[in-house]
């Protein structure tokens, strides 16, 4: 099977990045997939490269926000308080 190439407007339209420097520093500093060059001024990424770091990315989300909760929630059963009022926490529904 052939991988299907996702070119920028590929990635634009798709609502994964909206201009190209916030690309490049995902490609610099957050380990977005650098993609193939296609050509001498053209660069496409595979479809299961790109799904791979947004599934990634879902994950540290996943995990960084189940930290916050449970520092949260700590702070909560040693009876935090923000400016004299009793710290609640509010959890989403699922």
């Amino acid at each position: 099977m052939v991988p299907r190439i996702l070119r920028f407007p590929d990635l634009k339209d798709a609502g994964i990045v909206n201009n190209r420097a916030t690309l490049y520093r995902w490609i610099k500093d957050h380990g977005f997939p650098p993609g193939v060059l296609l050509g001498p001024n053209s660069r496409g990424w595979a479809e299961a490269d790109v799904l791979g770091w947004l599934d990634s990315r879902l994950v540290e989300e996943d995990t960084h926000r189940a930290r916050r909760l449970n520092v949260e929630a700590e702070a909560i059963g040693r009876g935090a308080t923000f400016g004299g009022a009793p710290v609640r926490l509010h959890l989403p529904t699922l």
